[in-house]
Formats: structure tokens, sequence, C-alpha cells
């Protein structure tokens, strides 16, 4: 049955959150959809008459009538129903032949149209595949954040031809779980875009009964009832269920419920104590799930089977292998296609290098994906999003904190040390100095007296093994120098290492922590201080320490004489003093000889199979060493050692 009256279309505002001005450079309107019309007759149908609905008798009247008359019929049991023609030439028809407003005759104690037409209903299942098929919501208004303001309800006021012309009006793109709340605890900024994974994602809550349900708001009406719903999320091995606020108004059972979440599975709709619970259905079209009544014509809920109300659970939905990447400069919108899967792990870093992985490929993989199961290249789409290429290396990173990125490469610890990757390429750097026992001065004859003489404390000698060290440190670059300072907050020493020289040597440390200010090298110490490792040290002279790594002299197996080491640089004469150790087994070392400057000489001894040469002092910036020639004699070369 088509009821023909006038209506308008009302709003109103529950609540404004706090603070919501603030947003204006992101949110610029709220905007009401609506889909294109669906009907519950037949458009093409015939209609058999009009029936005048002014006075009370005549309502009665057509009760009596509709229930003998039959759709689809071309026979009619009354008079007052006339002919059988087109629905549109009907309308047409009657409105010339009364010469009336058909659409403001209204009766003022009986809020019911003043004619009534009769045509044949469209079948249940068309209208329903209607309803969840509406994937297209046009714009018909928008409201400022300077327009809203909470209260009553008020007319939405519509531009003449709004409705007339809505299919060429601009659409609501459907959203992918805009509505959850996400914490990601890893970050990365690349082409205006944002990188997050680590993700949390929380359900929303469903919405408040009051605004999803239908009104019934009849003056004088005193039911009000309490009214409640629960959505029920499966997602992987996660079941969360979240539940709305409560709302009190006179509510109608609702025909249609949507929660904008594909893996939602029931609603539970509680009502005066009663708990019905609804199976959801996931939407073909769009990023949600819904239940609908298959009736029209009784009341809904008593066609809904009761349930129990499940715990409601808060916690939230954790998605580690999920890459989210936004909108060119909106961090806060991410379309579907902009949402990736990486492996089956977790994510433990991003990091980009806009490195060629080949020479016709320059920046085809500018992004890494550090997971427990590898180092992924992500490849950029024609849309500016990422997609997961493949693991290219096996090599895990221990410690998330220690992604650094270069110029064009990336450095990261593993089990195995200090990764560099670089293009394609997964090379470990500290090979060199990665040891599981740890090398202490304090092993060496007066190696305390040495670090007093040097000006340095025993704790900033304590080590600990590379590989422990390294899983927990973090990295700091100096572009300016070309270099990288590895430190762990808990130890006072740091490894340097040189990009140029690919040379790895130790400094003196108390830096807890270090800001991202490329070019420059900013670190904290633990004294609450930010010092800058690229801007050269004004404060004088620099304490140096220098113990050589045991030298076997080209005969590792044979008895050695050094008369004569020289110490080769660019430094002034006595500011560098000279020790020399020797050993036959590599674990008990021998103070051989020392001198007050670089030079060692006039000495001969007991030969060694091994020698140490440490080296203390103070450089200023414009000097340094390089290397030192050193003068030894075989012993016993004739004879099996």
């Amino acid at each position: 049955r088509a009821y023909c009256f006038l209506s308008s279309l009302v709003y109103s505002i529950l609540s404004i959150p706090a603070g919501l001005e603030k947003w204006k450079d992101i949110i610029t309107s709220i905007d009401i959809g609506v889909s294109a019309p669906i009907y519950t007759y037949k458009q093409d149908g015939t209609v058999f008459g009009w029936t005048n609905m002014d006075n009370l008798s005549a309502w009665d009247e057509y009760y009596s009538i509709s229930k003998v008359v039959k759709f689809g019929d071309k026979t009619v049991s009354s008079p007052q129903w006339v002919g059988v023609k087109p629905f549109r030439q009907a309308f047409t028809d009657f409105v010339r032949n009364t010469g009336s407003d058909f659409f403001n005759k209204y009766n003022d104690s009986y809020p019911y149209p003043s004619y009534l037409a009769t045509v044949p209903q469209r079948n249940i299942s068309d209208i329903n595949n209607d309803l969840t098929g509406a994937t297209s919501f046009y714009i018909i208004k928008q409201f400022s954040i300077d327009e809203l303001a909470v209260g009553s309800e008020q007319s939405l006021d519509l531009d003449e031809g709004t409705l007339g012309g809505m299919l060429s009006r601009l659409r609501i793109d459907d959203d992918f779980r805009t509505h959850d709340t996400l914490r990601a605890s890893l970050m990365h900024t690349y082409n205006g875009r944002m990188n997050y994974a680590g993700i949390e994602r929380t359900p929303h809550s469903p919405l408040n009964p009051a605004i999803q349900f239908p009104q019934a708001n009849v003056a004088g009406a005193t039911n009000v009832t309490r009214w409640q719903v629960a959505v029920t999320i499966k997602n992987d091995t996660q079941l969360v269920t979240v539940q709305s606020d409560i709302g009190y108004n006179y509510l109608e059972f609702p025909r249609w419920i949507y929660y904008p979440d594909a893996n939602a599975k029931f609603a539970y709709l509680t009502k005066a104590g009663t708990t019905y619970k609804l199976k959801l259905t996931p939407h073909d079209h769009l990023n949600g799930a819904y239940w609908l009544a298959n009736i029209m014509t009784q009341r809904v809920e008593t066609m809904v089977d009761t349930g129990t109300l499940p715990t409601i659970s808060t916690a939230p939905i954790n998605e580690e292998n999920k890459l989210y990447t936004s909108n060119v400069n909106n961090p806060f919108y991410f379309e579907p296609d902009n949402i990736k899967t990486i492996g089956y792990g977790k994510i433990l870093g991003i990091c980009s290098a806009a490195k060629a992985m080949s020479p016709s490929q320059f920046g085809q993989f500018p992004l890494y994906a550090f997971t427990d199961e590898g180092v992924w290249a992500l490849e950029v789409t024609a849309t500016g999003s990422f997609k997961p290429s493949q693991p290219f290396t096996r090599d895990v990173c221990v410690n998330p904190k220690s992604i650094t990125q270069l110029d064009s490469t990336v450095l990261f610890a593993t089990d195995r040390g200090i990764m560099m990757v670089s293009g394609s390429q997964s090379l470990c750097i500290s090979d060199s100095i990665c040891t599981a026992v740890p090398f202490s001065v304090q092993s060496l004859p007066k190696g305390d007296v040495l670090l007093s003489l040097a000006g340095m404390q025993p704790a900033q000698f304590r080590y600990m093994g590379f590989l422990d060290f390294v899983r927990d440190c973090r990295i700091c670059y100096d572009y300016v120098h070309q270099r990288v300072i590895i430190y762990n907050p808990d130890c006072r020493y740091a490894y340097l290492y040189s990009l140029d020289s690919k040379q790895w040597g130790i400094m003196p440390s108390n830096i807890i922590g270090n800001p991202n200010a490329y070019p420059d090298a900013l670190v904290i110490t633990d004294d609450n201080k930010v010092v800058n490792y690229s801007k050269p040290d004004d404060a004088g002279d620099a304490a140096l320490l220098f113990i050589t790594r045991p030298i076997k002299l080209d005969y590792p197996d044979a008895l050695k004489t050094v008369d004569t080491i020289i110490q080769r640089g660019y430094f002034r004469k006595g500011k560098v003093k000279s020790v020399l150790y020797g050993s036959r087994d590599l674990f008990n070392w021998h103070l051989v000889y020392s001198s007050t400057d670089h030079y060692l000489r006039g000495f001969r001894g007991t030969p060694y199979k091994y020698f140490r040469i440490a080296l203390f002092g103070a450089l200023a910036r414009d000097e340094s060493i390089y290397g030192c020639t050193v003068q030894y004699t075989p012993r016993h070369t004739n004879q099996p050692r």
C-alpha cells in the first residue's frame, strides 16, 4: 500500500565530543547520506482506486474493504475502488480530478494521509535483496563542526531538487573499521604516508539503540524501555564482545541491525530484561555484518529467538602481522587496499632504505618489514601503498630498538651480530669483533695501573659478550663523520664502526638514548645532557687507550724477540705512551717493556710467540695515529716449536 503524504527528515545531536573544534583541519564536515529509494510496492503495477481518509468512518470502511481486496485481481468488491490503471497514471488523474492539494490534506485528530492508494505489493524477498544490496549512499546534507548543537529534533532543510538529482550527488565511501580504536607500537613515515605496525585494535561499541533503532515516540506514552546491544566479534583465535550504551526511549524492535565489521558473528539485543540472539551475516558489498528480519507485517520480536548475553570483553584484538598505510597527508584514514598482511608471525620493526635492488630496479623495494620470520621487502604499488614481496633474508632481528636507517642501508641486531641490509643483500659487519669471551684489560699485568695512567675507570672496561651486548643495544648514526655508535644503556662503553674504513673501535659511554636528529648525531647522557657527536669537541685533548689484538708477526709457532717499536702518526712528542706485552700461549701475558713516548727501543729480553701493544695518552683534534713499525728477530727457527 502506498501512503502518499508530505513528510520531513528530522535529526538531533545527542552529544558533541569534547575538543572536537580542534580537529577542524582533519574533520572537514559531518555528512548525511541516503540510498536510492527502496519501494515495497510494484511501481509498474496497477492501482484499484483511492480512499478518502479525512473521516473516521472512511478509515473504518477502508479496513473492512481491505480484507476482501486481493492484490492483482482486476475485479473489485466495492464501488469505492474505481478502475484499474497504472500507478503513475492513476495518481495524475486523481490529482487532476480532485483539484486539491493532495499532499497537504491531513486530519488533525488522526495523523494519517488524506487519501490512500492500494497497489500490488512486491515480494518480501525482493525487498530484502534491495535492502541488503544498498551500497551507495549519496550525500544530501553536510554540516561543519561550527553548525553542530545539542538539542531536540530539528528539520533537515534540503535544497530544492536534492532528492530528484540524488544519484548525481557525491557518495559516502564505505569505511573499513574506521570506528575502531587503533594503537600502534611501530610507526614510520614514507612518501607523505604513515605506516603503522604492532597494531592493537579495540572494536567500536555498537551504536546506542536510541540512534540506530526506529522511534515510536507517541505523545503521552509511558512505556519507556531500557535497551542495549552487544556484538560478538571473532577474529582468528580471539573472541571479543562489545556493548553499546543504554538507550532509553520509545523504541520499536528493529528489522535491521548493522555492525561495521565483517567478522561480527552475533548481536544480542536486551530489552526489559529479555535478551534476543540475532545471527549476523557478512555483507556482500560493505565492510560489515547485518541481521534482517524476514517479515513485514508481524511484530519482529515475536519471531526472534531469545538467548543469553555473553561476558563483555574489551580486550584489544592483536594484529601483529598487519601493516597499515595511511592516505597521503592523512595519518588517520586507511583504505582497505592499504592494509597488508605480512607473513604469519609478528612485525618487529619497519624501516625504509631507497636503494636499488638491481641496476634496473631503483627504489622498487624501499621499505623493509622486520618480522620474526625474517626481513620482508615491500614493493610500492601504483596507488602508493605497499605490497609484500618476499622475505629475502631469514636473519631475525632480536632487538627492534637497534633498527637504524642509514643513507641507503639499514642496520639491525641479530643472533649473529650487527647486520647491514643493502638492496637485497644482508651482510654481517661485526664478525671481526664478535667473540663469546670478551677481552678484559685487567687480565693484563698492571692493567689497573694502565687504566689509571690513561685517566679511565675500570667500570668502563667491564665487557660483556658482544652478542649479549647487542640484544639491548641502540644505534646512533653520525652522518657527518660516516660512523655509527652502538651503545647499550647498561654499559659504560660503546662500539664505533666507521663506514669508510670498515674498522671498529670502543669509546667510553654514558649514553641512555638518542633522538632522531639526522644529519646530527644527538645523544642523551645519564646526567640529562644532550650531546652532539657530529660537532667537534672543544673541551681539549681526548683521552686515548689503544690495545691491539695478539700479534703473531708472520710466525705463529716461532719465538720472536722484539727490539724496536715506533708509533706512526701525526702527533706531538710525548703525547703517546707505549707498553709492550708478550705471551707464549695467549692466556698468560707478561709485561716486556714500556716508555713515556711513542718509542720502544734498546731492549731485547725473553722471546715470545705473541705480542700486544698498548698505547695511552691524549690527542688533540689535529693529531692522529695510523700504524707502527716493529723490528724483531725470530729465535731457534731450526727447531720445531
